[in-house]
């Protein structure tokens, strides 16, 4: 349950790409090829397009060539990966004037943009990464309906279940993230300890995970109803995968589509 009521779901994960054609050439190596692209965004400077993930979520996949964008900052600092994500909220006024009263928000302003009513809290101002508050609006992206059969038609994959990210102490950046965003707590949260992951869920059935580490958005874990399935296909494709810290998992590394990917059995029909 989220205590913050403007909150709705999270909405989306944006990526940031060297090359929109390499992008789509590695996501389809795991069946999570993107469609709908846009060619009039970003002024001009930007190729975009996305990948349904389930449960209301999509990664906006992203090349922006503009050197001055925020994109190609995450690019020149960090490398290909998860750049940012985005909440979406019913109240966009009033889940900035929340955040504002702790830290600053970009610019100092919403945008109104293709997509919708948008804001961004900075990686040092938030959790290690960029948070973007999105209220759409006539000519947003919304989620398709009827929704896609399935994520992959490769995989078994049933829905976005987490989002991993790093942080020093886990637990300080989750009570940071529920601070700014007003999201409720996870159940499990008061028995972690500093250092240990936290989760922090979000109304549309996943979560936003904290680990220790560096700080930043380093994977996706994806609900699948057969891993061991996907991992035989997998493998006949080539594609490298292994292991997963949990019994049963399957982690794809990094190097597959710029950041890791866990596959995970989902207990969720």
């Amino acid at each position: 349950m989220t205590r913050g009521h403007t909150i709705l779901r999270l909405q989306h994960l944006g990526t940031a790409y060297r090359s929109h054609r390499s992008a789509s050439a590695r996501l389809a190596r795991l069946g999570l090829a993107p469609s709908e692209l846009r060619t009039d965004q970003g002024r001009g400077f930007q190729l975009d397009s996305r990948t349904l993930l389930g449960n209301e979520c999509w990664l906006h996949v992203v090349h922006n060539w503009n050197p001055e964008a925020r994109v190609c900052r995450y690019l020149r600092e960090r490398g290909e990966g998860l750049e940012h994500i985005a909440i979406e909220t019913r109240d966009i006024q009033a889940a900035v004037a929340r955040v504002r009263e702790m830290v600053p928000i970009f610019a100092d302003r919403i945008f109104h943009a293709a997509d919708g009513f948008e804001a961004f809290v900075f990686p040092d101002h938030a959790c290690g990464f960029t948070v973007e508050l999105i209220q759409p609006h006539d000519t947003s992206w919304n989620w398709p309906n009827p929704p896609p059969p399935r994520v992959s038609p490769m995989l078994a994959v049933r829905r976005l279940a987490e989002v991993v990210a790093g942080a020093p102490d886990p637990s300080e950046a989750a009570d940071r993230f529920q601070r700014l965003f007003g999201l409720g707590r996870d159940e499990l949260r008061s028995r972690h300890q500093p250092g240990r992951p936290v989760r922090i869920p979000f109304p549309n059935r996943c979560a936003l995970r904290f680990v220790q580490g560096e700080p930043g958005l380093r994977g996706l874990v994806f609900g699948s109803a057969d891993p061991e399935g996907d991992r035989r296909a997998l493998t006949a494709s080539g594609v490298p995968n292994g292991a997963g810290s949990r019994h049963g998992d399957v982690r794809i590394p990094k190097e597959v589509v710029g950041f890791e990917v866990v596959l995970r059995s989902d207990p969720i029909a």
